[in-house]
């Protein structure tokens, strides 16, 4: 986290705060030749698994779309809440501006394991960030209703940037929108 400059929230000033609230704190971590590459971070609490934190390199562990280690930690986080009897999941908001996917691929991989997203109504922004590319895909409420936006530059109306059918079958409208 920090060699990306990014905040490190998990300090145990959280996870005291956790414990306190009656979380049961678990972590998975994955080294290689001695150096941490992922982890992930989850908490036990009134029959339901939050998972808090995840964090792996980018290592790609086959050539099938979706083997990164990335999704071993998300797979096992879903195994060890599974045999724990435990049915209610969470996952907090993606780390890429509360709610904001930097790849099609990392959404993907969210609704292909079965998770549901909903709105969080404890962050509402005025602006989302784009990415270098000058689009960004994030989720929003529009007249009530959950809505997969697409924006991107004016000049690239008309233009697919990726396959929205990927989505379609997870029954949230997908809207387009310009600046």
């Amino acid at each position: 986290m920090e060699e990306h400059n990014y905040d490190v929230r998990a300090k145990e000033e959280w996870y005291q705060e956790q414990i306190k609230k009656g979380f049961i704190m678990k972590g998975i971590f994955f080294y290689q030749d001695k150096k941490l590459v992922g982890s992930g971070i989850f908490g036990f609490h009134k029959g339901s698994t939050h998972f808090a934190y995840k964090a792996s390199n980018r290592i790609i562990l086959s050539a099938k779309k979706g083997s990164s280690l990335g999704s071993i930690i998300e797979f096992l986080f879903l195994k060890k809440s599974a045999e724990s009897g435990i049915c209610k999941i969470a996952t907090n908001r993606s780390r890429n501006a509360f709610g904001f996917f930097n790849t099609l691929g990392y959404l993907d991989l969210k609704l292909r394991f079965g998770y549901k997203i909903r709105p969080s109504t404890d962050v509402l922004l005025d602006e989302v960030p784009v990415n270098e590319t000058g689009r960004v895909l994030f989720y929003g409420l529009q007249d009530g209703k959950f809505v997969l936006f697409s924006l991107k530059s004016g000049l690239e109306k008309g233009k697919d940037w990726f396959d929205k059918s990927r989505f379609s079958s997870f029954g949230i409208p997908l809207k387009e929108i310009y600046y």
